[in-house]
């Protein structure tokens, strides 16, 4: 067991040397290894961040597989991550394992139980375990958790075909090994369903226009048409609530990383007038806008709204907000989702 656990230590402090470029790079380039979290403690820098930003990044990631936590939803993060969980839902680990590695699990303890299994296996096994509980107790993510499944699942197999030779259990085994089969199936459809539902093999064999798939798939990309074809060279577009998806706009932008709507919150905060607001956002060199505006106009999800102010004090600054979109602005093209306006010159 001694040996075992001195190799499981080994291969973490392996993963570790593996990892240490990103991390040394990172430090040389922020002032920190962990940069972007915990500047609170270890100081770092970089453009669009801070410690204000820092502590929200470190509570954004928190709310990943639902908020707040307890032991029981510690103790039952298996079963829901296995069941519940969705793809674009936070609360939801933002993806989707399976039931596969819930069911073999047990078959796991099992063969690790009756020491059937071989060391590498149990040294991958045990470091899976030691990546879950790690992830469990940081960011719920499920693109987080990927690297601990793969010797977990080599290690449900080699287990399963344990219990299939097992002599006098051999039909029960087999059965095993079908159930996990028919799981493994039953993942496969979902993903091809899925598939099949973003379709990208016609974009791909020229059946459909690259500007159709991409309005097809991103319900924002008619207004990064209309920036890219209408907007003058020289403007500077500001993405409030955009995703700060900006790989397909081709003139200058400014947008916040994660928190996109952190600027125009502080400007709006600090303004007594829209014309404030207005006068920072010239003082940047913005000249249109592009915003979520079901979001931001929003009273009961507007990042405007602090619940630390009254409702009056909210409604002034909403106001604020809603002139320095509107007064005096020439909009573009505007639906129940999205608003794209012009500022008038300064």
């Amino acid at each position: 067991m001694g040996k075992i656990a001195l190799s499981g230590m080994g291969a973490l402090v392996l993963a570790g040397v593996l990892a240490s470029p990103w991390y040394i790079k990172t430090w040389a380039q922020t002032g920190s290894p962990v940069f972007p979290f915990y500047l609170n403690i270890w100081k770092g820098s970089a453009p669009g961040w801070d410690t204000e930003r820092s502590l929200l990044f470190q509570e954004l990631n928190s709310r990943y597989g639902g908020y707040p936590k307890n032991a029981l939803a510690y103790l039952a993060a298996p079963v829901r991550l296995s069941v519940m969980g969705q793809p674009d839902l936070p609360a939801y680990y933002d993806g989707v394992v399976g039931v596969a590695f819930l069911f073999g699990l047990p078959l796991v303890v099992w063969a690790c139980w009756r020491s059937r299994l071989d060391v590498e296996l149990k040294i991958g096994t045990a470091v899976s375990g030691i990546l879950f509980i790690f992830w469990l107790f940081s960011s719920e993510q499920i693109r987080y958790l990927l690297p601990a499944l793969p010797p977990l699942a080599v290690a449900v197999a080699a287990s399963s075909a344990l219990i299939a030779d097992g002599g006098r259990r051999r039909r029960g085994g087999r059965a095993v090994q079908w159930t996990l089969i028919a799981i493994a199936l039953a993942g496969s459809l979902t993903i091809l369903a899925w598939f099949v539902e973003q379709n990208p093999l016609r974009v791909v064999l020229g059946g459909e226009a690259r500007e159709s798939y991409l309005a097809r798939r991103l319900d924002y990309y008619p207004y990064y048409e209309i920036v890219n074809s209408e907007l003058p060279e020289g403007a500077r577009v500001w993405l409030i609530n955009m995703r700060r998806d900006t790989y397909y706009i081709e003139r200058p932008y400014f947008s916040d990383y994660m928190f996109e709507d952190y600027t125009i919150k502080r400007y709006v905060e600090g303004a007594q007038t829209a014309a404030d607001v207005r006068a920072q956002a010239r003082a940047t060199g913005i000249t249109h806008l592009l915003v979520r505006q079901d979001v931001l106009l929003d009273y009961d999800q507007s990042p405007i709204v602090d619940d630390r102010r009254s409702r009056e004090q909210n409604v002034e600054k909403m106001n604020m907000l809603k002139a320095f979109l509107m007064d005096g602005t020439r909009i573009i093209r505007r639906d129940g989702k999205f608003m794209l306006i012009e500022l008038p010159p300064s």
